[in-house]
This record gives structure tokens, C-alpha cells and sequence, in this order.
């Protein structure tokens, strides 16, 4: 049974509850996706194989939306949802409402991934590109196709809305000034794919990992490399800072939830909490 990329480390990173990850195994029912918490952490939204499920900080279902999800993600302010499918479709979903807000089609294949600022959607997909989109009207602002027309995994604002960060197939982690629409940073990985970015919450740090097993910090915004983690022994799947940017939870295919302390990089703690990938 696979949970969604974002299981392990949103739960740690926001209520350091690693041991409820059986409780979870059996409210999902395996067909999540995609989590993600409200900015206030009171709603988990969950997109899924058949619909989009919100819940509430207990786990009791709230609203669903049919419709399958592979990518779902909270709007700065909490009011709305945003998720992205596997028929490349973007739908805005209000938490007090049945049916969609806003739909439209995004991408030609699969979407990866979103990310929702206070002006911008963002969403990459399997079709290579990334796009900006205006979350009232769902207007284009900016696309881009990754260099090689190859999957684009990943994406993240920084807190402040001024950056975007991306991870694709070409090994390839790119920052994008929001307000130039130019490519302040860019860092190709000596092997594999990047499957996860995030920013923490006080935007001084980017991280980035994937295939190679490791997790990868930057320093924001001078974009100096600071350290690579290592501790996993597959494809690392998600990543998430707790509140205070001072760890970092990491979680993968190798089934394991893992808690750094990001200014040493410090392995603070490994737990093996699922059978089966995260």
C-alpha cells in the first residue's frame, strides 16, 4: 500500500506524530496521492485514485470531491484547494462548496505537482513544462518547458512569494525570480532525478532530493550549497521543515521517516514506519 509523498513528512513536521502512521494506513485505504495541510493545521486535504478528501485535524472525512487527484495543495489564506490530475486538468476547490470553483486544462498528460502563492498556481507535469497560472481566472502568465522536453516533478514557492524552485528529470533543481521570470539558480545532481523541493518556513533554506538517496540544503539567496544528508537508501519522496526551519523530515521508498537537524545535518532520528514506499 502505497500513502502520498507528503504523508510522513507533514505529519512530523507539523504535530511530530510519527506513530499514527498506522492510523493512517487505514483511513486512506492506500489510495492517496497527495496531502496537504491547511496553513492553520486544522484540514488535511488528500488528493486520491477516485476523489479529493478533506479531513479534518483528526482524521474525520469533512467534504469529498469527486474527481482523481495526484497533486493537491492549500492556498496561503486556507480557503481554497487547488489539485491537479492525472488528465493534466487544475481544479480550485472551496472547502464550503460541493462542486469546483474554477477547472481547467492544464497540462497534456499527468501533473506532478502544484504549489499556490498569494498571485500565483504553479504546475509541472509529466509533459515537461511548468506553468504559471492566475489563481482567480485561471489565465496562463508564464510557461516553460524543462530543457530536454523531460518530466518535471516538483515545484515550491518560498515563503515570500518571490521564488519558485523546480526538480525535474533532467537531474536539474532551478530557482525562478518570480518577478524577472529569469533563472537565478540552477544545480544538476551528479546521477539521478529530482523528485522534491521545499523552501522553509523562514525562506532561508532550499532543499532538494530524490533518486540519489540524499537531501541537498541551500542557503537563500545566495544559493551556496551547505551540505547533503544522507541516510536513505532509495528514491526520497517527500520533504518537509518543521516550523522553526530547524529540522527537516525526509521520507522514501525505503518505507522510512527520517528527522535532521538542518544547520549540522545531524541524523537525529530514523523511523521505519511503513511497509512499502512513502
Amino acid at each position: 500500500v502505497q500513502l502520498a509523498k507528503a504523508v510522513a513528512a507533514d505529519v512530523a513536521a507539523r504535530f511530530a506524530l510519527l506513530p499514527p502512521l498506522v492510523t493512517l494506513d487505514r483511513i486512506l485505504a492506500g489510495t492517496s496521492r497527495s496531502l496537504a495541510f491547511s496553513p492553520d493545521s486544522r484540514f488535511i486535504a488528500s488528493g486520491g485514485e477516485s476523489d479529493v478528501t478533506l479531513f479534518d485535524s483528526q482524521w474525520r472525512p469533512q467534504r469529498r470531491w469527486p474527481g482523481s487527484s495526484g497533486a493537491v495543495a492549500f492556498s496561503p489564506d486556507g480557503t481554497g484547494i487547488v489539485s491537479g490530475s492525472p488528465d493534466g486538468t487544475i481544479r480550485i476547490l472551496d472547502p464550503s462548496r460541493d462542486q469546483a470553483i474554477l477547472s481547467w486544462k492544464a497540462h497534456d498528460h499527468s501533473i506532478s505537482s502544484v504549489a499556490v502563492s498569494r498571485d500565483f498556481i504553479a504546475s509541472a507535469g509529466l509533459d515537461g513544462w511548468v506553468h504559471l497560472w492566475n489563481p482567480k481566472t485561471g489565465e496562463s502568465l508564464w510557461k516553460e518547458c524543462s530543457k530536454t522536453g523531460k518530466p518535471v516533478w516538483c515545484v515550491a514557492f518560498s515563503p515570500d512569494g518571490r521564488w519558485l524552485a523546480t526538480g525535474d528529470n533532467d537531474r536539474l533543481v532551478r530557482v525562478l525570480d518570480l518577478s524577472t521570470r529569469k533563472w537565478v539558480h540552477e544545480w544538476r545532481s551528479d546521477r539521478y532525478y529530482i523528485r522534491v523541493v521545499a523552501f522553509s518556513p523562514n525562506g532561508r533554506l532550499l532543499s532538494a532530493a530524490g533518486a540519489d538517496h540524499a537531501v541537498t540544503l541551500w542557503e537563500c539567496p545566495s544559493w551556496a550549497r551547505l551540505r547533503t544528508l544522507t541516510g536513505h537508501d532509495t528514491l526520497i519522496n517527500a520533504l518537509a521543515f518543521c516550523p522553526d526551519g530547524r529540522r527537516l523530515v525526509s521520507a522514501g521508498n525505503d518505507g522510512n521517516v527520517t528527522l535532521w537537524e538542518t544547520e549540522t545535518g545531524a541524523l537525529l532520528r530514523t523511523i521505519s514506519c511503513h511497509q512499502g514506499s512513502l
